[in-house]
């Protein structure tokens, strides 16, 4: 379960990116507003953009890590579920049903 929400995060985190990408791109380009301010928009886009993706990607990557490594029955991986179990817990509803599911027992 870990593996899947972590992958749907990135997911996410990359779709939250191209979008705000694309959205800033379009603004750009359009010659209906004025170039000030497409020219004040299209960084304030980008950068909601990027922040969204470094944020949700943070939030996933340790997840995803964590369940490969269960997976692999790495040594590290059983404590270290634990701790991002416990941290899915203040993500209510999913978060919860994902980190009572404990070490991945």
């Amino acid at each position: 379960m870990h593996i899947v929400f972590g992958s749907i995060g990135l997911l996410a985190a990359i779709g939250f990116l191209l979008l705000f990408g694309s959205i800033a791109s379009v603004v750009s380009l359009s010659g209906s507003t004025s170039a000030r301010d497409a020219a004040i928009a299209v960084p304030i886009l980008g950068g909601i953009g990027t922040i969204l993706f470094v944020v949700i990607g943070t939030i996933s990557l340790p997840g995803l890590i964590g369940g490969i490594g269960l997976v692999n029955l790495a040594p590290w991986s059983r404590i270290f579920m634990i701790v991002i179990s416990a941290l899915d817990l203040l993500s209510i509803p999913i978060g919860t049903a994902l980190g009572s599911t404990g070490s991945g027992r």
